[in-house]
């Protein structure tokens, strides 16, 4: 004889809200954009369709999501995208609500990203960092067939040179206690 018991499943029928926790192991781990705004398209219903700004979270523009950094709203008034950023370095976790938001985000029609930053700790601690990207990292770029617009009976190839636009920055994080 078989028995099977199990316990049931509690689910909260309080709250309609999705959301998605990125804790600090996964954005040690997930290739990600340079500020914590771009964890957000690890979550469900987000794209990156940049429409007026920003990501499209369940179908809305850019415009209308909410970027929260410590609980302080950091919204671009011009387009909606976040103003201010936060690097990964100071994160400790970025939360992504989709679906049915609270009221206290009342001007979020698509979704919400927050930013949690690390707290204290007892040891120093600092940085320097230097990211480059550009021409120097890229291949030439290969040619390309194209037939002559007129007549559409001749064709040559063209090679496009390579684009100029090497980026250098350099940063610190100043010591402290994290």
């Amino acid at each position: 004889m078989v028995e099977v018991s199990a316990a049931a499943v509690a689910i909260d029928t309080s709250s309609t809200m999705i959301s998605h926790n990125v804790t600090i192991e996964e954005l040690n781990t997930l290739p990600k954009a340079r500020d914590f705004t771009g964890v957000a398209v690890f979550s469900p219903s987000v794209n990156t369709g940049y429409i007026e700004g920003g990501y499209q979270i369940n179908g809305s523009s850019g415009a209308e999501n909410s970027f929260y950094i410590d609980g302080v709203s950091t919204n671009s008034m011009i387009d909606g995208s976040a103003r201010q950023s936060a690097t990964f370095d100071y994160i400790q976790e970025v939360q992504v609500k989709t679906t049915g938001l609270d009221a206290e985000y009342g001007g979020a029609l698509g979704g919400v990203v927050s930013a949690v930053t690390k707290s204290g700790g007892n040891a120093f601690h600092g940085d320097l960092s230097f990211y480059y990207f550009g021409n120097k990292l890229n291949t030439d770029q290969s040619q390309r067939l194209q037939i002559e617009p007129d007549t559409r009976d001749t064709f040559q190839y063209f090679q496009d040179s390579k684009m100029k636009s090497d980026n250098y920055e350099f940063g610190a994080r100043s010591l402290g206690r994290f």
